[in-house]
């Protein structure tokens, strides 16, 4: 029967179609140890892996995934030869600290009135499952190389987790999009060079890179100056004012935007563009990104919808292979394969955002900031020595295609039921089949619950009088980073599909105070 729950709700939900460490997770599999030396608050394996790397004394750890009536486990060990064995809902592995990529050598200063070009490139998850946005990442790595972009400037921050997981059917390389048995495809991997990985990726080393705080960041940082163009792409999870990274906090709207304000202060560029791919993205710069500091922002989604993952399961085939994951996402796939045109980079801005808006029709993308220099051509800013080429398709036409999407929080589901469903075919055994089936009914109980939370934190809500009059135009920053808080520390974080529902915590703080809200939320759970 709950299988049948399992296949009827994906089914549905194609249709309408988060200090961490370099560990290997072994999944359905736990550690035998009656004597943990902490069991930490985690809400997925990614959580208690990164509780692990920041206890010096932590040699291994276990995950017990969340059901309906119980709350997620992690369990923390102080030996990494601990017997084991199989459990659906458990994940384990041992500790192996994560170190940075070494640096480059610092990038040429600009010749007098000569400007540069600059890009940053962000990808903020982690594991597997989320194999897309580090596709992504990669794949507009190849288009600003191309395009003439120097690797000294082009600085690339991702978990890199993924190329080498051992569910990928093709170790060490990515693909962004899906090719005919026959046709190898195009491996993004190949030469995209990170230069920050595993723990050290989080929200603060974003914000030290773009402000160019070499001595925090401790790496390559940004070294534009006032006569540069900038490029700043990320991709990831996103929530109500919030971006997520691999690692540690979330990035909160108010402190991107301060950043850039900060940049703009300190002459790091002359214009700078932001393409942006999260759910609720438009959150991040709506009622906050001035219009005359010269940055002009593109959003995946609007501020209250989600944005869409493409290339998914049953469309994720490269060369007559399965990769059971997303290849890359709407909005992110639709602006990169037009960059990879000629006719693409020959558009404006303007154009290209229009051409965007247009083919990504599962969102709404959204502009903000300086419009007043949309007419620049998109080549400026990711392919300035690239040489024309007029043999490309023009697809701004009835020929622009339409790719089949999935809703981001969405996208788990999915990808585990094509997983159980093709177990046979991809030679699973009677044993993995059945841990893949738990795995599933595991991921739609924890939805349910989510469900059920958060309708409870609904009708709670509606028993209150508000503290203050509600004043959408602006929130109280600092009371929707102390609700998060709140959530995390009494709940456990979001997960993919929890977020969805991450407006209904930040809107508290339209007509509550941070206390009160704290008070909610932790009562909540």
């Amino acid at each position: 029967m709950k299988l049948l729950l399992a296949a009827t709700m994906v089914a549905s939900a194609a249709a309408a179609s988060a200090g961490t460490c370099a560990d290997t997770p072994t999944p359905h599999t736990k550690f035998d140890d009656a004597n943990p030396i902490d069991t930490p608050k985690a809400h997925d394996s990614d959580d208690c892996c990164s509780a692990c790397a920041e206890n010096s004394e932590c040699k291994a750890w276990t995950f017990e995934a969340a059901g309906l009536a119980r709350s997620a486990r992690c369990y923390l060990h102080s030996s990494d030869s601990l017997p084991t064995h199989s459990g659906g809902s458990f994940t384990c592995a041992t500790h192996s600290p994560a170190t940075p990529a070494p640096s480059s050598a610092p990038s040429p200063a600009a010749p007098p009135g000569e400007g540069q070009n600059w890009v940053v490139i962000a990808a903020g998850s982690k594991t597997y499952g989320n194999y897309r946005h580090q596709a992504d990442a990669c794949h507009a790595y190849q288009v600003v190389k191309a395009g003439g972009v120097p690797e000294s400037n082009i600085i690339l921050m991702m978990e890199d987790d993924v190329a080498n997981d051992q569910e990928n059917p093709f170790p060490g390389k990515l693909f962004n999009k899906p090719t005919a048995e026959g046709t190898p495809g195009v491996d993004v991997y190949d030469g995209c060079k990170v230069d920050y990985k595993g723990s050290v990726v989080t929200a603060q080393l974003f914000l030290d890179v773009i402000t160019g705080n070499a001595e925090k960041a401790g790496g390559k940082v940004l070294k534009s100056g006032p006569n540069d163009k900038v490029f700043i792409n990320f991709v990831d999870h996103g929530g109500a004012g919030i971006i997520e990274f691999p690692n540690g906090d979330f990035l909160h709207a108010k402190d991107l935007n301060d950043g850039l304000q900060t940049m703009h202060d300190n002459k790091m560029y002359k214009k700078l563009v932001f393409y942006m791919e999260a759910c609720e993205s438009g959150s991040m710069f709506q009622g906050l990104l001035p219009t005359d500091i010269n940055v002009f922002a593109t959003t995946a989604a609007n501020a209250e919808e989600s944005s869409w993952g493409t290339y998914c399961p049953p469309d994720d085939m490269v060369n007559g292979k399965s990769l059971n994951s997303c290849l890359g996402d709407l909005y992110s796939v639709n602006w990169m394969e037009d960059a990879d045109t000629q006719t693409g980079l020959d558009r404006t801005l303007e154009e290209q955002y229009e051409y965007i808006v247009k083919v990504t029709n599962k969102s709404h993308p959204l502009q903000f900031g300086t419009t007043t220099f949309e007419s620049d051509k998109v080549a400026d800013y990711l392919a300035p020595k690239k040489e024309g080429d007029d043999d490309d398709e023009d697809v701004t036409g009835e020929d622009a295609p339409v790719r089949r999407a999935v809703d981001t929080h969405d996208i788990e589901l999915v990808q585990d039921f094509y997983k159980y469903i093709r177990a046979e075919s991809q030679g699973k055994t009677a044993d993995e089949k059945k841990a893949l089936a738990e795995q599933l009914v595991s991921l739609i109980e924890s939805r349910q619950a989510a469900d059920e939370r958060f309708s409870t934190l609904a009708d709670t809500v509606s028993t209150m009088e508000p503290e203050f009059d509600a004043d959408t135009s602006s929130i109280d920053a600092d009371c929707v980073k102390t609700a998060y808080t709140a959530f995390a520390d009494s709940c456990g974080g979001f997960d993919s599909y929890s977020l969805k529902y991450s407006h209904q915590i930040a809107d508290l703080c339209l007509t509550y105070s941070a206390d009160t809200v704290t008070k909610v939320v932790d009562e909540l759970c």
